[in-house]
């Protein structure tokens, strides 16, 4: 009867008010979970190109020992370019220096 409309008015209304409030809690997790999901793709872009660089860099220096091996140095150590003799005999304190 009239009662029985006014509190299912009344309930109906209480059930809108909480289906915009679901829908607005909703829509603001999607958005914080979207803006997330940017972030992790901008970091994975930039641990990416990190990757890249220190991949040349290691190569570089491989490439840069590999000449050096090859030239017969290890390039300069300590101020002063050493021979790979000296490097594989080092001198020992107090004896005689090994044949170059």
């Amino acid at each position: 009867t009239a009662q029985t409309s006014r509190s299912e008015q009344e309930t109906a209304a209480q059930l809108s008010a909480h289906e915009v409030q679901l829908t607005a809690t909703h829509d603001a997790a999607i958005q914080r979970l979207q803006a997330r999901v940017l972030d992790l793709e901008q970091t994975e872009a930039r641990l990416r190109e990190r990757e890249r660089v220190l991949r040349v860099q290691v190569k570089q220096t491989y490439e840069r020992s590999v000449a050096a091996l090859s030239a017969g140095t290890l390039g300069v150590l300590g101020g002063r370019r050493r021979s790979l003799s000296t490097v594989a005999n080092p001198p020992r304190h107090g004896g005689p220096s090994p044949p170059a």
